[in-house]
Order: C-alpha cells, then sequence, then structure tokens
C-alpha cells in the first residue's frame, strides 16, 4: 500500500484543514517525518491509520481522544486518505463520532462514526460504499490486513528502540517478537514443519511401495524392472489369453453341470416309474382274480334284476287274481 495524499481537519494537534500530497516526494520508497516532540509527527501516524481503520497507531486501539481541543465546535473530526494498492487509486473519507452543536437553539447533538470508500478511476470517483462493515471487509481485503497486522507491518511503534538497541541478544530476540508479534509466522513455521513431515511421510510410503513393486518384479532398481517390461508384457498377455480360456471352460462346465443335472432328474423319474411298472406287474394275478370276481358280480347283478322282475309280475298277477275272484260270483247272481 502506497499513501497519495492525506486530508485531516480537527485531529490531533492539527486544527485546521491540513492536506499531506506524498506524491511530492517523488518515486522514493522511503522519507523521514521529522520534528520537535508534540510537533504531531505520531498525529500523522494515527490519521492514516485512523481513516483505514477507524482506530489509532498506538497499542490502545481506537483513540477517544482524537480530536483536536483547539478546533471549531462546527467542524467535524475528519480524515481522507487517497491510497495506491496493487495498481488500483482508492479513497476513504472516515468522520470520527462527535457531538455537532444543534443547528436550532443550544446544546448538541450526537453523531456516529462514518465511512465511506470510493474506488477512484481516470474518470473519478466510483460507486461509494457506506456501510461500515462492508467498508472494513473491503478494505481488509484490499490490504490484505487487519489493523493490529497493519500496525506491526506499516507502522512501527514508538518507545520501542532505545530498549532494543542495549538490550542483550535473548532479549533483544524478545522484544522483536513482541515488537513484530512473530507468533503469526511462527504459526506458519509450524504449519510449515507439519506439512514438511507429511510429505516426508508419503516419500516414505511411495519409497515402500517401490520396493514393493520391486521385489514383485525380480528387478534390483527401476531400470532394471523397465527391461524386464517386455517380458512381463508377453507374461501378461499370455496370462489374459489363459484366463479368457479358463472362463470358457468354466462357462462350458457349469453348461455340461446344469445338463448333468437335468439329465439325472429324468433318470430318477425313469427310475419311479419302472418300480411302479414292476409293482403293477406283481400285481398282475390278484387284479386277474378281481376282474373274475367283478364280472361274476355285474352278472348276478343282471340275474338279480330279472329275478326282481319276475318276482313283481308274479305279485301283481296275484294281486289281479285277487282283485277279480270277488267280482265273478256278483256277476252270476245278475245272471
Amino acid at each position: 500500500m502506497r499513501p497519495l495524499t492525506l486530508r485531516l481537519q480537527a485531529f490531533g494537534p492539527y486544527a485546521a484543514p491540513l492536506t499531506l500530497d506524498f506524491a511530492d516526494l517523488g518515486p522514493h520508497g522511503l522519507f523521514l517525518i521529522a520534528g520537535p516532540t508534540g510537533a504531531g509527527k505520531t498525529s500523522l501516524l494515527d490519521a492514516l491509520c485512523f481513516a483505514l481503520f477507524g482506530e489509532a497507531s498506538g497499542e490502545s486501539g481506537r483513540d477517544a481522544h482524537l480530536r483536536c481541543q483547539h478546533a471549531p465546535e462546527g467542524m467535524p473530526t475528519e480524515v481522507s486518505l487517497d491510497f495506491v494498492q496493487a495498481g488500483q487509486r482508492w479513497r476513504v473519507t472516515r468522520r470520527a463520532a462527535w457531538l455537532r452543536p444543534k443547528q436550532r437553539g443550544g446544546g448538541t447533538t450526537a453523531e456516529s462514526e462514518a465511512v465511506t470508500l470510493w474506488p477512484v478511476t481516470a474518470a473519478g470517483l466510483g460507486p461509494p460504499e457506506v456501510k461500515r462493515a462492508e467498508v472494513a471487509d473491503r478494505l481488509h481485503g484490499i490490504l490484505g490486513l487487519n489493523v493490529a497486522e497493519f500496525r506491526q507491518v506499516v507502522l512501527l511503534p514508538q518507545g520501542r528502540f532505545r530498549e532494543l538497541l542495549v538490550a542483550e541478544a535473548k532479549s533483544r530476540q524478545a522484544i522483536l517478537r513482541t515488537l513484530f508479534r512473530t507468533a503469526f509466522y511462527e504459526r506458519v513455521q509450524s504449519a510449515l514443519k507439519e506439512a514438511a513431515k507429511d510429505a516426508k511421510d508419503r516419500a516414505r510410503d511411495c519409497e515402500t511401495e517401490r520396493r514393493g513393486l520391486l521385489a514383485r518384479a525380480d528387478a534390483e532398481d527401476a531400470a532394471s524392472a523397465l527391461a524386464r517390461r517386455p517380458d512381463f508384457v508377453s507374461a501378461l498377455t499370455m496370462a489374459e489369453a489363459l484366463q479368457i480360456r479358463a472362463e470358457a471352460a468354466e462357462t462350458l462346465a457349469r453348461q455340461a453341470e446344469e445338463t448333468g443335472r437335468h439329465a439325472a432328474l429324468r433318470l430318477a423319474e425313469a427310475r419311479q416309474a419302472a418300480d411302479a411298472l414292476r409293482s403293477l406287474e406283481g400285481q398282475g394275478p390278484g387284479i386277474a382274480r378281481d376282474r373274475a370276481t367283478l364280472e361274476s358280480a355285474r352278472r348276478a347283478d343282471r340275474l338279480g334284476g330279472v329275478l326282481a322282475t319276475t318276482e313283481t309280475e308274479r305279485r301283481l298277477s296275484q294281486i289281479a287274481q285277487q282283485d277279480v275272484a270277488p267280482r265273478q260270483p256278483a256277476r252270476r247272481l245278475r245272471d
């Protein structure tokens, strides 16, 4: 991120509007902000940090005393920053929360913090973003830093240089860790170590697998295995042909098994039929006797029917004779 223009008013020791054009410094990447104590050097860094994140550059974070006590009552505390990031120019303007004098009557009206972010093009300002949460997310995406990381990487806190210069090596290391908050880089280092360990484990597994393949190929190294590749291909082709033949033979065997199963079933049925026939043939004489008895019974039945008919006719004749006998004397008497 490269600052271009910083505008501020009623901020820190700067009561009147002030504009700093960093472009006047030329293409130099290093410059010095110099001045006596209390001149407002740190306030410029506070203004830059406040424009981007709404907080001062110090460790205390959001500073409630950023407003200049000598500013006119009707002038809001406001900072505007133009900067370039990844070739794109942006402008962010942030107004601090303040007590605005009422337009009518006495007293004040509380106004909350307001922020606006614009993309800047050759045609002018682009569409603005005004919601604080959306502006914060957009700036985080543009800068790739939050306020703590910005203080650590971009702004160097005061009061730690003398302590750093006179400290011993171990103490200096601790101070640098505190100053630059190297916990993030320690986490990166730990993650890289873990990734390296995983890579070594995968490499070891791959080496074990490679040795197993070489052992199966009966080769000392990859070159030997590659030299024997034609033999392996020929063996594989032969094995595939044998597999096809075996599968065909298996199919034929299954078909023969199924045919044999059906034949065995038919043979069992034939045996059962032969056994039944032999049983019937053994019963032949008895069947003949039963047939003769049946024929005799049929003739007796027919004879019994004739006899019954004759008996019936005889009884009818007797009844008729008994009925005629009384009528003959009566006829004689009439005669």
